[in-house]
């Protein structure tokens, strides 16, 4: 599959994704995420299960995530590029990052993910 087309006939699928981060918790999504263009809205937020027992994926239990919502308006490959932005921006200052929504498999991949093909 193509990782970086996107369809524009269902923008829904697009509405919402969370990423989880491996980074102390903080109150400013800004702090994690300054670059995420027009099209997303992102709030950081305590993961509520960082402290709960052992989940099945490690990720699951980092101590932050990010709420990246799009804005009314945004296509679907303008929301595709603005996650993948904060995605980069996250993985450029070594910060882990997983992004869980129903188009992971047209955002970028992890440099740790690239190395190893």
């Amino acid at each position: 599959m193509d990782r970086s087309s996107t369809s524009s006939d269902d923008v829904g699928a697009y509405e919402y994704c969370t990423v989880y981060v491996k980074y102390p918790f903080v109150s400013s999504a800004s702090e994690l995420a300054p670059a995420r263009g027009p099209a997303l809205s992102v709030v950081a937020a305590h993961n509520e299960y960082a402290d709960g027992p052992p989940a099945a994926a490690e990720f699951l239990q980092w101590p932050t995530v990010l709420e990246c919502e799009a804005v009314p308006g945004a296509s679907a490959q303008e929301i595709v590029s603005a996650v993948g932005d904060v995605l980069r921006g996250l993985w450029s200052r070594s910060i882990r990052a997983v992004p869980v929504c129903d188009f992971e498999d047209e955002l970028p991949l992890p440099p740790e993910a690239l190395a190893t093909r």
